[in-house]
């Protein structure tokens, strides 16, 4: 699909189109709409050609200036040929461009995986899914998923991001990527979580039930009650301890599509304990409200402020 993508992209952006190949070319988005999506995301990265040095450039201004004199095939080739040196040096994982599942900021979905796994993919999350008989594995892009691993399979369940991995053994856990760090709780059983290069050998660590820590590319974080930590659980409700009002804030942004407003320089140090619902930031504002030091103002144009409480 992705060499289709590229292959239409192409000959979109020569204008030399006839009526014939326009025609191929809606039956070919019209069959299924993952189609469009990744050709548009393909035009997009058009866009994005400007921000790259001048050999890369050059590399896809070559699409242009052969498609006259080349075949169909050819323009295919060096479309994709240049879409793929492109997104190689990007990152790891051309793929990441273009992922099996996605969510929109404040939906969950839940997917059932081919080997019977099931996954709860949280706000605002992108990732894809590997399974092909040789391995059982997602790539988690960004955003959060919760994984329900069906044990009775032959092969590991592993779950990367650009930090590092978490296999599963035997197990129900959860994957959160961030900025700078991966957190994974274990809600059941154990995981095996290991850094992408770690800083000294043996540098993996197996976590148990209600246990959760963070991991960079170099090193993991000493492992700490899901309690403790503000973990997200199975149903999207925040468990907070003794926890940051920003870091909850934070939280609820990742399911809104208007950000919360808050200074949170102001807010510091500011800390609730209690079950708060990610999917009603009201209901969640409304309640650390009634314990902690801050107020609420919930504006006409919808907009919600936080300050602290004078």
């Amino acid at each position: 699909m992705v060499e289709q993508a590229a292959y239409w992209a192409a000959l979109l952006d020569s204008g030399d189109m006839t009526d014939e190949q326009y025609n191929e070319f809606e039956a070919w988005c019209a069959l299924n709409p993952l189609h469009l999506r990744t050709l548009e995301r393909m035009r997009d990265f058009d866009k994005r050609v400007t921000e790259t040095d001048k050999f890369e450039r050059d590399a896809l201004r070559q699409v242009l200036k052969r498609r006259r004199n080349q075949s169909i095939g050819t323009i295919l080739s060096i479309a994709f040929v240049a879409f793929a040196g492109w997104a190689a040096i990007q990152s790891n994982y051309v793929h990441d461009l273009f992922p099996d599942y996605q969510t929109k900021s404040g939906h969950i979905r839940t997917v059932v995986l081919n080997d019977g796994s099931e996954i709860m993919i949280g706000s605002d999350a992108a990732l894809n899914v590997y399974m092909n008989g040789k391995k059982r594995e997602i790539r988690l892009i960004r955003g959060q998923i919760l994984a329900k691993v069906d044990s009775d399979q032959p092969l590991p369940f592993i779950i990367k991001t650009q930090h590092g991995s978490a296999t599963a053994l035997g197990t129900s856990f959860i994957v959160r990527r961030e900025a700078d760090h991966t957190q994974v709780a274990v809600i059941e059983s154990r995981v095996r979580i290991c850094p992408e290069k770690p800083a000294m050998p043996n540098g993996c660590t197996i976590l148990a039930a209600g246990q959760q820590a963070g991991i960079t590319s170099t090193k993991i974080s000493s492992g700490m009650s899901i309690g403790t930590a503000g973990g997200i659980g199975a149903n999207e409700w925040l468990e907070a301890d003794d926890t940051e009002v920003v870091e909850i804030i934070n939280q609820l942004n990742r399911y809104r599509k208007r950000p919360i407003r808050f200074n949170a320089a102001s807010l510091r140090g500011i800390r609730v304990t209690g079950s708060f619902p990610l999917l009603n930031a009201g209901q969640t504002l409304d309640g650390m409200a009634s314990t902690a030091d801050i107020m609420v103002r919930y504006h006409e144009d919808g907009e919600i402020t936080v300050t602290r409480r004078r």
